[in-house]
């Protein structure tokens, strides 16, 4: 049970919790409730596809679905250019999801990256706080607009479209 937001008290213990788990624990505590368990062994073939990339100057995503695609692209500003590029792979999925939400509201969606670390950060989070954030944005995003995202790593040669539409 946490006191006045920083500490956490257990079995006679008192632990100072830093800024990431605080983070974390407030994000459970006030969502925990709205989370949907559903069986993890049934399969469903996704509606929609998304290929993304980022790049040290600008981002950009193709999503096809029933036939047509959609494209985003933006460039990034000087300090986000400066951020890391797993950073920016993350930015660039939260900035598409957002893009792209009129068309993957409501649906199963299989989303394809060339960085293993951002694949594996999106389904886990991270330790880094700035990145796990994100993180947190991109699950807040697919739940709050009934998104099944699910993350796939793709070696750059078949990522080679949306590395196009990032530069």
């Amino acid at each position: 049970m946490l006191d006045d937001g920083c500490y956490c008290r257990t079995l006679g213990c008192t632990y100072i919790l830093n800024e990431y788990c605080m983070v974390e624990e407030f994000f459970w505590k006030n969502n925990i409730h709205l989370r949907k368990f559903r069986n993890c062994f049934v399969f469903r073939k996704p509606q929609k596809v998304t290929f993304s990339d980022a790049s040290n100057f600008a981002c950009g995503a193709i999503t096809y679905f029933n036939g047509g695609e959609h494209v985003c692209h933006k460039m990034w500003t000087q300090d986000e250019r400066g951020r890391s590029s797993t950073w920016r792979e993350l930015s660039e999925i939260e900035f598409s999801l957002m893009s792209c939400l009129p068309i993957l509201r409501m649906s199963h969606v299989k989303w394809y990256t060339d960085t293993q670390a951002t694949a594996k950060i999106v389904e886990v989070g991270s330790m880094k706080l700035e990145l796990h954030t994100l993180a947190l944005n991109i699950f807040k995003i697919c739940y709050e607009h009934s998104i099944h995202l699910e993350m796939e790593w793709v070696p750059r040669d078949c990522n080679t479209r949306a590395d196009f539409i990032s530069k």
